[in-house]
This record gives structure tokens, C-alpha cells and sequence, in this order.
């Protein structure tokens, strides 16, 4: 079973319960699993197939853990990326590890 399975199966059994607290608010596992349905589709439509890899640049928050999830959905490999990282060390990290979206 996959991470995102995993989390789908919790979603599915237990939608109120909450699933993460990050940055002072929690959030239910029924609304990150609609987060990360959403951005899934987005990654979708903007790389117009199934994604290799998706660039992760973000640091511990709601967008970052649903972003995360949203790449697993998307049948993707997540690539973390620092934020703090020098711009040109970011670029070069996605062009070796072949990122289709960030």
C-alpha cells in the first residue's frame, strides 16, 4: 500500500478527525484530502500527463504537507526543496532530478 493510499484510507474512515496541526490550525483529514485532490488536478493539467517528479519548495505548512500528498496522488515522485537554498542550486537540483512541475 502507498503513503497516499494509507492516507486515503484514514480520510475515508475517520473525514473529521484531524489529520495534522501545523502553524497553529488544525486541519481534518477531509479537508486535506480535498487540498490535496485539488492540487493533484492542477499538477495534471498544468504538466498534461502523469508527472515524473514534483518539485516541493516549501517549508512545514499546510501548503507544503498537502502539496506533498498532492504529488503522491498525482502518481509523482516528491522532490523537497529547500527554500532557503540559492535559486541556482534549486534550478539545478530539478533539472537532475527531471521535475515536471514545481
Amino acid at each position: 500500500m502507498s503513503l497516499y493510499q494509507w492516507f486515503e484510507r484514514t480520510a475515508a474512515r475517520v473525514p473529521e478527525a484531524v489529520a495534522l496541526e501545523v502553524g497553529g490550525e488544525s486541519v481534518t483529514y477531509h479537508r486535506l484530502r480535498e487540498l490535496a485532490d485539488g492540487l493533484a488536478g492542477r499538477i495534471h493539467a498544468e504538466v498534461g500527463r502523469r508527472p515524473r517528479a514534483v518539485g516541493l519548495l516549501a517549508a512545514r505548512s499546510l501548503p507544503a504537507y498537502a502539496g506533498y500528498l498532492a504529488a503522491l496522488r498525482a502518481g509523482a515522485v516528491v522532490v523537497p526543496l529547500n527554500p532557503a537554498f540559492p535559486p541556482a542550486r534549486t534550478a539545478r537540483l530539478c533539472r537532475d532530478a527531471r521535475v515536471d512541475a514545481l
